[in-house]
This record gives structure tokens, C-alpha cells and sequence, in this order.
């Protein structure tokens, strides 16, 4: 046999309690006449009856939630963070020039006030542009072929942001959005957005609770 002839055998066993020791001998035998094996799947299993079986039911009181509750009220959300992967529709060619048209183009449709933008040549085939903003920051990181990355972390936490930066990036660009990640960024561990621990709907119930306090009085 050549090496690269490859055999397949399936086997099928039927309450079998010793199955796997069985399948880990039978490998290890033919491993032992030169053969190079491999266990791709095993499919199925057989619940084994346990006498007095008896198992404990855990309800959600029953874990600690201080922890979770203390991070949850200490966590400072200052802004949200957008990453784009952007990759080219077709062989079109991009220069540098063009990416950083599309850039200058969506600060200008957002009115983005930019106080520092620096861009970084030396690196490969691509190039990394970042503009500061006392709004946030994007960062973009072209390949210098056919992929884009754009970070925009802006302290407005709204999607709408994101989506209107994109937007003007995009009309300039032969490239689609291929994945994108969201996440908050703050401090103390933030998982949340400030909408999230303090909802919109929290401010109107206030303001009802108040008014209805002042008709008491």
C-alpha cells in the first residue's frame, strides 16, 4: 500500500459496557503494524442503570449572587466599542489614498470633531490610520489587499453611531461588512451598557411615581 491509500472501517456494537477499552486496544493493534489511525466519530451510547439514583435539584437561590450583584452595580460603562471586518467585494484595486478618503469622508458626513489624526505606513503591505476625537476614536487597519478592519469606539452608546460612520465609510469603498462585534467599555469590569442598568422606560415610571406623589400630597 502507498501512503496515501486510506482505508475506512466502521464498526458497530450492540451492549457493549466494554466498548472503549475494546476500540483503544484495537487501535493501539494496528498502530503496531506501522499504521497511522484515527478515530474520526463515535455515535450513540447507552445510559447505564444506577441503583438508588437520587440526584440533588439546585434552584437559582441556591448560588451566591452578592458577587454578581456587587459587580453589576460597581461597573462604570463609559462608551461602546464597534469592530467592523470589512472584506472586498470583487479584484477591485484599493489604494491607501482610498481608504483614507473613505475615513476623511464619514468624519466629515458625521461632523466628528478630530483634534489628532496619524497614520502608520510601516507596516507590511497595509497601513493603520487612527482619529481622535473628544467623541471617541476609529481606528482603521487596511491589509493593503482585499481586507479592512475598523475599531470605532464612541462614548455615544447608541447603535445608530456606528451605523452612520459605517454608512458613509462604505459609499466610498468596494467592501462589505463580513462581521461585526459589539461590546461596552467603562470600568470595574463593565459588561453592560448604561442603558442596560438603567433602562429609558426607568425615567418615565419615575416621573408617574412622582406625579402621583404630588396628587397624595
Amino acid at each position: 500500500n502507498s501512503a496515501e491509500e486510506q482505508t475506512e472501517l466502521g464498526i458497530m456494537s450492540v451492549e457493549d459496557p466494554a466498548f472503549y477499552p475494546r476500540l483503544y486496544n484495537l487501535t493501539k493493534t494496528l498502530e503496531s503494524t506501522g499504521l497511522d489511525v484515527q478515530v474520526r466519530k463515535v455515535l450513540g451510547g447507552v445510559w447505564e442503570w444506577q441503583e438508588n439514583y437520587n440526584p440533588q435539584n439546585y434552584t437559582f437561590d441556591d448560588y451566591p449572587t452578592a458577587p454578581a450583584k456587587e459587580q453589576f452595580s460597581r461597573q462604570q460603562p463609559m462608551g461602546r466599542q464597534s469592530v467592523f471586518h470589512l472584506e472586498m467585494e470583487d479584484d477591485s484595486n484599493v489604494a491607501r489614498s482610498d481608504v483614507e478618503g473613505a475615513l476623511y469622508f464619514a468624519l466629515a458626513e458625521n461632523t466628528i470633531p478630530v483634534y489628532k489624526l496619524e497614520s502608520i505606513t510601516e507596516v507590511g503591505d497595509g497601513f493603520v490610520v487612527a482619529a481622535l476625537s473628544s467623541e471617541g476614536s476609529i481606528i482603521v487597519v487596511f491589509d493593503g489587499k482585499s481586507h479592512v478592519n475598523v475599531n470605532i469606539f464612541s462614548h455615544d452608546e447608541w447603535e445608530e453611531r456606528p451605523d452612520k460612520i459605517m454608512g458613509a465609510f462604505l459609499l466610498k469603498l468596494p467592501f462589505n461588512v463580513v462581521q461585526r462585534d459589539e461590546q461596552p467599555r467603562g470600568t470595574e469590569r463593565v459588561i453592560n451598557f448604561m442603558s442596560d442598568i438603567h433602562p429609558p422606560e426607568d425615567d418615565s415610571a419615575t416621573a408617574d411615581s412622582e406625579d402621583e406623589d404630588f396628587a397624595e400630597v
